[in-house]
């Protein structure tokens, strides 16, 4: 497991949601964890591009939702 998927998890467990993590057809719900966590980890490593990158992180998910 990745350091991403960790921490992607790790978000995961600690909100809780309604869906299972396993479920195969919550693939879009996984990325966008690990999108948030990729923004979280930047964000620690390089504040300045948070908001460039969450917001390539928001058009990457609509284009996935979009296919």
């Amino acid at each position: 497991m990745t350091p991403i998927e960790r921490a992607a998890k790790a978000m995961y467990d600690a909100v809780q949601p309604e869906w299972d993590w396993n479920d195969p057809d919550a693939e879009l719900l996984r990325r966008l964890y690990r999108e948030n966590a990729r923004a979280a980890i930047a964000a620690l490593r390089e504040p300045d591009n948070v908001m460039i990158q969450a917001g390539a992180a928001v058009s990457r998910i609509r284009r996935l939702r979009s296919c």
